[in-house]
């Protein structure tokens, strides 16, 4: 016996047919879900656990390489360019209130004056800058 399944042709006219309705069943599929934080926090030594999967990784590895660079960078530039402007629109509050302890914690760093001396200047005032955001990002977690 042999399973019954729709031709390729039907099967990409369907999906093709979905894309009018697919957006808005999203969304309420979206709104419909209460819990999603609790099962994200509760299924992470599973997320971890696959991430260490040898064989996750390795299709991984194999799909990352059907990618042609000009594919990738086709997709990139055409959907992403027509995606960012719009998202980054609606993100502007969360934005402000994400960078905000990291601009508080740079605008309270005290810096040494300048040198004559590039990597003095480097280890005295880049690496505080550095140092500040990585003890910020930490105190976030």
């Amino acid at each position: 016996m042999t399973i019954k399944i729709a031709s390729a042709d039907e099967i990409s006219r369907r999906y093709k047919d979905s894309v009018p309705r697919v957006a808005e069943a999203y969304k309420r599929g979206v709104q419909g879900t209460t819990d999603w934080q609790e099962r994200a926090v509760a299924s992470q030594g599973l997320y971890e656990a696959r991430m260490a999967d040898r064989d996750v990784l390795q299709r991984r590895a194999k799909k990352l390489a059907k990618v042609s660079n000009e594919e990738w960078r086709s997709k990139a530039a055409d959907l992403g360019a027509s995606r960012i402007g719009t998202g980054m629109d609606r993100a502007v509050d969360k934005q402000r209130r994400g960078f905000a302890p990291f601009r508080e914690a740079l605008a309270n760093l005290t810096l040494p004056e300048k040198t004559a001396d590039a990597m003095t200047n480097i280890d005295n005032r880049v690496k505080g800058v550095v140092r500040v955001l990585v003890e910020t990002k930490k105190g976030q977690a």
